[in-house]
């Protein structure tokens, strides 16, 4: 199942840390991040080592889902990536000229 858009928030209403788990998929300022492993607390994505990485696609026009959980996921097209919790690793869906497989990439 894919996950659904969180949009990053560092603190809640009373100034408390909000905590992100490994696996987790937020969007800060158009752009999505996957929680590789628990991220610092009020740590932004866009800070190196914070446990975020950005999840983008360089392509344009071509729709990219993101999926976490421990199981591939079964309807996907080639480009779509999915992040494993338990392993911390993220992997791609990928077209050769003669198969399609999950390669990891992080």
């Amino acid at each position: 199942m894919a996950s659904s858009p969180t949009i990053f928030k560092a603190a809640d209403a009373f100034g408390r840390c909000i905590s992100y788990n490994k696996g987790d998929i937020v969007y800060k300022k158009g752009e999505a991040y996957i929680a590789t492993r628990i991220p610092d607390l009020c740590k932004s994505p866009e800070h190196k080592g914070s446990g975020w990485e950005p999840l983008s696609s360089e392509r344009t026009g071509i729709t990219v889902t993101y999926f976490s959980g421990t199981s591939p996921p079964s309807r996907v097209t080639p480009g779509d990536e999915w992040f494993n919790p338990d392993t911390g690793k993220l992997y791609k869906y990928i077209s050769d000229t003669d198969s399609e497989q999950w390669v990891q990439i992080y």
